[in-house]
This record gives structure tokens, C-alpha cells and sequence, in this order.
């Protein structure tokens, strides 16, 4: 059996007392820390890091009830274990929390494969508004350098293509 890995609470704003619960304990097989300070977090039931004072909400922390395998979305609530119990495919619970923050958010950067268009329009428009930008972005969410070297090239490749559409278009006036 491989090593637990580690996870990070996330920092959010926890301002109404209706904030999720702390998970059950017995249940999460992997290490939590604080997103600022790194104070394991494992226990504890109030959702305030008792070493930096940093706010966060459980049900983003430890998202247990949203964890599936990446072969099969097998539920993994309450496993232990890192093989799945459906396909039998072995993963990583750092593997399984980064999948699980990639498929909440809709921009290029994560979904370029399974939605290249929607997510680059969706990235395009959450550009125009950075505060809905950035309110939807989260600090532990891993970046991808690829993706987003993609979309300024992308840019660049359309704004050529009308250059050349209008070109094309002005020849053909011209020519008339």
C-alpha cells in the first residue's frame, strides 16, 4: 500500500455559520494541511487554522464525498485503500484531489481536452470580469503552463486568419 499523500485546506472566505462540518476523520485516508502555514489539520473540527488563523471551508479542504476514480467515477468515499474496488485500477489520492479540482473548473487551462471551445469561451469571458475570475479560482488549484501558453497563440492564429479573411475580401471588392 502506497503513502497517504497530502492535501491543503483551501482558502475561502467562511463568513455564515451554515459552513460545512468537519469531515469524519475515519474516512479520509490522506493528510490535510493548512493552505497557508502547512499545520497538519487532521482532527480538528473547527474550520480555522489554529496556527495562522487562516478561515476555510471543510467540503473544499477534504472534498471526500466528490472523490471518484479516474478510470471508472467510482465514488471512493470511505476507501482506504488506493485500488478501486469497481475497475481494480490503482491510483494516488494526490492524482484522484488534483482530478477533482480540474473537473470543477471550466477554463482552457484544464478542460482544453474534453472541451477545448466552451472552456477557452468560458476562460475568455471570466477574463473580461477578473473579480468573477478570481473569486472562482482557488490558490491550490495547480496551474498547467502548457494550456495557457496555448491560448495566447490561439489569439494570435485568429486574429491572423481575419487578417487574412479581410484581405482576402477586399481583393474580391476590387476585383468587382
Amino acid at each position: 500500500m502506497t503513502k497517504p499523500t497530502t492535501t491543503t485546506a483551501s482558502a475561502t472566505k467562511v463568513d455564515s455559520p451554515a459552513a460545512s462540518p468537519a469531515p469524519n476523520w475515519a474516512h479520509v485516508p490522506f493528510d490535510v494541511g493548512c493552505g497557508r502555514c502547512g499545520h497538519d489539520l487532521r482532527g480538528l473540527t473547527e474550520s480555522t487554522c489554529p496556527a495562522c488563523g487562516l478561515a476555510f471551508d471543510w467540503s473544499k479542504a477534504v472534498p471526500i464525498e466528490q472523490l471518484t476514480c479516474p478510470s471508472c467515477d467510482y465514488h471512493l468515499y470511505g476507501l482506504q485503500d488506493t485500488r478501486c474496488p469497481e475497475c481494480g485500477e490503482g491510483f494516488t489520492w494526490d492524482a484522484v484531489l488534483t482530478t477533482y479540482h480540474e473537473r470543477r473548473l471550466p477554463f482552457f487551462e484544464y478542460r482544453w481536452r474534453d472541451r477545448p471551445f466552451r472552456s477557452l469561451i468560458s476562460t475568455w469571458f471570466h477574463a473580461l470580469r477578473p473579480g468573477k475570475f478570481w473569486r472562482s479560482m482557488d490558490i491550490h488549484d495547480p496551474p498547467r503552463v502548457g494550456p495557457l501558453l496555448m491560448v495566447p497563440v490561439l489569439a494570435l492564429c485568429g486574429f491572423l486568419l481575419m487578417l487574412i479573411a479581410a484581405e482576402v475580401m477586399n481583393q474580391c471588392i476590387v476585383i468587382l
